[in-house]
């Protein structure tokens, strides 16, 4: 099933939200990390 070219302009949210979901787990993952160097100094 092909997306008609006229409908294309609907999806076009989804190339904003992937640098936002990369953004978003690169800030939890180190976040989640100096969690764990914290816990392994005490």
């Amino acid at each position: 099933m092909t997306i008609p070219a006229a409908h294309v302009g609907h999806y076009l949210w989804v190339f904003y939200l992937l640098p936002v979901v990369i953004v978003i787990g690169g800030i939890l993952r180190s976040v989640l990390l100096e969690k764990r160097r914290r816990k392994g100094d005490d």
